[in-house]
């Protein structure tokens, strides 16, 4: 992927870590911290039209998690000022986080309703069964008690770092093809898959403006995994499909990812995201002509040491690439004495 970075133009001014950063006129970024090893995650404000008060109201896209440094970063970026309206692009923590909070201070939260039922279903499930879940579903594909008992330690990690959910009838819904209007912007509703369920993006037309959340990065892959309790069982394939999607909008849109900075050759990122999804079901092809578990094909897909929250994320990965294959007919799934194997065709 590293020869599309080249292709790549960087047009906006610098977003610095949880600071408001203007980037077009009444688009402002704020690069929020995370805690992880993938230390931030871009939120976007667009300011409504000028009140006879003097301020506009605003939309806010993505949250940050659930903790005191990010509420405090937003007390004092809005200087008290509650979003209008509260938009979650979808459920991951780094985006959801705070929708509950802004929600009991009087913002709207909106999101896709296949989103908000992930959100809802991975908040209720209790501290016990997110353990149990992860932990069978880590052993199932051959990874063994050293990489398990960590997930007793962490907990209920979606709870830790997400506030309290809006009631389910509390959220208004956008599917593919809406039209919103955000200040002085009409944005027409897309939406992705394979990163998340029906992840929302915003494309505006007359600007050639895609905000983008994490189906389109500048520098990595975003993260394409089976999760125990994914909705979607073949996310690479509904990735791609996403990505040829991306590809009808124009060449020199300016897209605004949730991670990396603003940039132009949309088309130059999506072809290489597809190359770089195809080169690592190349290697698989290579290793795969005897059965494997997800977890023996780990080193083949990640050279680098994995931390605990890493594994979850390179296992689901290499399960998403896996079952690609057997989408394909190249690879065929069983389960031998509790045990996900896959096998050649």
């Amino acid at each position: 992927m590293k020869q599309s970075e080249h292709a790549l133009q960087y047009p906006c001014a610098d977003l610095e870590i949880n600071q408001r950063t203007q980037i077009a006129d009444g688009i402002d970024g704020v690069r929020m911290s995370v805690p992880w090893a993938l230390n931030h995650v871009n939120c976007w404000l667009l300011e409504g039209e000028q009140s006879s008060a003097g301020s506009g109201a605003l939309t806010l896209i993505d949250t940050g998690i659930n903790n005191s440094s990010t509420r405090n970063v937003w007390q004092t970026l809005l200087q008290n000022q509650v979003p209008k309206q509260v938009l979650i692009t979808h459920y991951h923590p780094d985006h959801s986080g705070l929708a509950g909070w802004f929600h009991v201070q009087g913002s709207i939260c909106l999101s896709h309703d296949q989103e908000i039922a992930v959100m809802r279903s991975i908040w209720d499930s209790s501290e016990p069964d997110y353990v149990a879940g992860f932990s069978d579903w880590y052993a199932r594909h051959g990874l063994g008690a050293a990489h398990i008992q960590p997930l007793t330690q962490i907990g209920h990690g979606y709870r830790a770092t997400v506030a309290p959910l809006p009631a389910t009838v509390d959220w208004q819904t956008l599917n593919a093809g809406d039209e919103i209007h955000l200040g002085t912007r009409r944005f027409t509703v897309m939406t992705g898959r394979g990163h998340a369920p029906a992840m929302l993006m915003l494309f505006c037309a007359e600007e050639m403006l895609l905000i983008a959340a994490d189906q389109i990065l500048p520098r990595i892959s975003p993260n394409i995994s089976v999760f125990p309790s994914s909705p979607d069982q073949n996310p690479l394939a509904s990735f791609l499909d996403s990505l040829n999607e991306l590809l009808s909008l124009p060449a020199d849109t300016l897209v605004l990812p949730s991670h990396g900075d603003p940039f132009l050759g949309l088309h130059e990122r999506t072809q290489s995201l597809i190359h770089h999804h195809n080169a690592r079901l190349d290697q698989l092809r290579e290793v795969c002509v005897v059965p494997k578990q997800a977890a023996e094909v780990l080193s083949v897909l990640f050279a680098r040491e994995l931390d605990v929250q890493q594994m979850s994320f390179a296992l689901g990965e290499a399960v998403a690439h896996l079952r690609y294959l057997v989408s394909l007919g190249e690879l065929v799934e069983s389960e031998e004495s509790g045990k996900t194997v896959f096998s050649p065709g």
